[in-house]
């Protein structure tokens, strides 16, 4: 007789991203990194898989208080995998976030350069879009912020059905000083609004749109847990930061 046959189940994309979802919502940041990895092995060349791998590992080495060497190498290694010319920068978006989070504008700027240098001509209105939104994300951009809304512009006129693309517009605006237009386009996005009234000097109007801000994510951490795509949840991170200096400040 023929002896039975042994279903091996080979492990896939899925469901390491599934595994590694379930060390997130545990908190377990090392098991979360192990899976997204193991992923990555399968299909080396998904951008949004490095991106989250990168979030974890910057989240777990910062709360821990060591350096972010290894995060840094891994953001090398991403961009290496995917190609420097793919369109897609959601990996830098989340390394010039973290630079600025952790105080480390030399390295930012250095970010600035590399999307300037390899993107400034983009035609692809997401990675014009990104492209602005990188550049807006520090308080000193290495371009004049005039020139980061015209970018942000032309991301809308190419594709005008992308909503999310006026939060890259709104920001810019602010850097240039431009806050009643910034109003205008914030698409109800109450973190931007906050920070808007709070760069005019409107405290009190900036501490209740702060406050719905940080309503809209009382049940959604803002970590690695977040159900929200990672750049969007670092964005809306630090609006809501820099908002809150701008008030203590004043």
């Amino acid at each position: 007789t023929m002896p039975p046959y042994v279903l091996i189940e080979v492990p896939t994309e899925a469901s390491h991203l599934n595994k590694a979802n379930d060390f997130l919502r545990k908190q377990d940041w090392s098991g979360a990194r192990r899976e997204f990895r193991s992923a990555l092995a399968v299909r080396p060349i998904n951008p949004v898989t490095w991106l989250k791998l990168l979030d974890v590992a910057w989240w777990e080495d910062s709360t821990e208080g060591r350096p972010l060497d290894d995060a840094l190498a891994i953001c090398a290694e991403a961009r290496q995998a995917i190609g420097q010319d793919h369109p897609e920068l959601s990996i830098e978006i989340g390394h010039a976030y973290w630079c600025l989070r952790t105080d480390q504008q030399e390295e930012y700027e250095k970010v600035c350069r590399l999307v300037l240098d390899q993107h400034s001509t983009a035609e692809v209105p997401r990675t014009q879009f990104q492209v602005a939104r990188i550049l807006a994300l520090g308080k000193r951009s290495i371009v004049p912020p005039d020139q980061i809304v015209k970018l942000a512009r032309k991301a809308i006129a190419a594709d005008p059905n992308q909503g999310y693309f006026s939060s890259a517009l709104t920001h810019s605006l602010i850097r240039a000083g431009q806050y009643e237009e910034a109003l205008a386009t914030s698409e109800g996005n109450n973190a931007l609004i906050a920070m808007s009234h709070a760069c005019m000097g409107n405290d009190r109007e900036a501490g209740k749109w702060l406050e719905l801000a940080r309503n809209a994510v009382a049940d959604n951490p803002l970590d690695p847990r977040s159900t929200w795509y990672p750049t969007r949840r670092m964005a809306w991170e630090h609006f809501l930061r820099e908002t809150e200096q701008i008030l203590a400040e004043q």
